[in-house]
């Protein structure tokens, strides 16, 4: 049921996104899974939301991207979870911190487990 949820607000947030170009809904859609899951798993700041997807590779299974990411009005202090990181609840902080992650989403029976690394 989780996973479900999940995905329906994985694809609420891709058509609300910020992120503006010719950028591929399927790497949306794993910038912000991350976002929901590996980006802000512990945070306790203001959650993380994608801006702008600087980079992606495909091989395989593995996907590979580089995202900016910036605050958002989200965050556990204001009582929001991991369920709530999308544009619809948690809107960009415009003005707020940036952060550049590097992305790794590996398919695995129908869905993805993501790593992330802050790079910048």
């Amino acid at each position: 049921m989780f996973k479900i949820l999940l995905a329906l607000c994985i694809v609420g947030c891709s058509f609300a996104a910020p992120i503006h170009g010719d950028v591929d809904d399927e790497l949306l859609g794993l910038a912000w899974e991350a976002a929901a899951t590996s980006v802000n798993n512990g945070n306790r700041g203001k959650f993380w939301v994608p801006i702008e997807i600087q980079s992606s590779d495909k091989n395989g299974a593995v996907t590979n991207l580089v995202v900016v990411f910036q605050e958002s009005w989200c965050s556990v202090e204001e009582g929001n979870d991991l369920e709530d990181v999308c544009e619809s609840m948690c809107p960009v902080y415009y003005g707020g911190a940036k952060a550049t992650y590097r992305v790794t989403a590996t398919e695995s029976n129908g869905g993805s487990d993501f790593e992330s690394v802050r790079i910048e």
